[in-house]
């Protein structure tokens, strides 16, 4: 039996389906329905307002412990599927809940130490949206070629953001331009590498996808989850028919 092991952000983990502010409903989200479409269990892994550091470490705990370690799955029983996402976000100590969070500068930090406030702050002003592109582009790299070293096959996409050919910022271009090359045809095995049209958010709203009545933050509910389920179906059928 194939497991799908699923990872990304609130738009995977199935947020305000069933009421405002639900962090998850993975019963509903489109992992699930996919899954039930291609006859496979799944496990899903995905948060609200994850970071691409925290999907990438998550993911490769997860396989660390239930492939590596304790062979509970064997790497062509697995099937990772991971939509990126939101490149603004990152992961920092929570030292009052004792975990790795994932923040962003429009995080709500009233009930964090003023050590992370300020650290959020100031992370938040300094990042430079070539550092952030490079910097989320090598998660995505490193999960990729840590899945392939396994023999797990992979299926990525991406939430609202999407990558350039070039960054801005000059002083990073060559090594920005080493890393694309790096990933090189694995982008074609990446929905929404380039494309703005293919990414989930832009997809959604371009096919007039209502969002979900409960939805405060732009997130789609069961009916919405189930036509990207279609839509990743699809895709999948056709980059399988390509490189086969």
């Amino acid at each position: 039996m194939i497991t799908l092991l699923a990872n990304g952000c609130s738009h995977t983990a199935g947020a305000e389906i069933e009421f405002p502010l639900q962090d998850k409903s993975y019963i509903n989200a489109w992992p699930r329905w996919l899954a039930d479409d291609m006859g496979w269990d799944w496990v899903n892994l995905a948060e609200s307002a994850s970071s691409n550091e925290q999907i990438r470490r998550t993911t490769i705990e997860w396989i660390i412990e239930k492939v590596e370690l304790t062979n509970r799955y064997k790497p062509e029983e697995l099937v990772v599927m991971i939509m990126w996402a939101g490149f603004n976000r990152f992961e920092a100590w929570d030292n009052k809940l004792k975990r790795l969070r994932s923040f962003s500068g429009q995080f709500d930090s009233k009930y964090l130490s003023v050590e992370l406030k300020e650290y959020i702050k100031y992370r938040t002003l300094i990042d430079d949206q070539s550092a952030t592109e490079y910097k989320n582009l090598f998660d995505v790299y490193l999960t990729a070629r840590y899945l392939e070293s396994l023999g797990i096959k992979y299926y990525f996409m991406n939430a609202n953001y999407n990558w350039p050919e070039q960054v801005d910022e000059k002083s990073l271009q060559q090594k920005y331009q080493i890393l694309y090359n790096a990933y090189g045809d694995r982008r074609y095995r990446h929905l929404g590498f380039h494309s703005q049209e293919e990414r989930f958010w832009q997809y959604m709203r371009e096919n007039k996808i209502p969002v979900s009545e409960h939805s405060k933050w732009e997130h789609w509910g069961a009916d919405g989850q189930k036509f990207w389920k279609n839509n990743v179906k699809d895709w999948m059928n056709r980059i399988d028919n390509l490189t086969s």
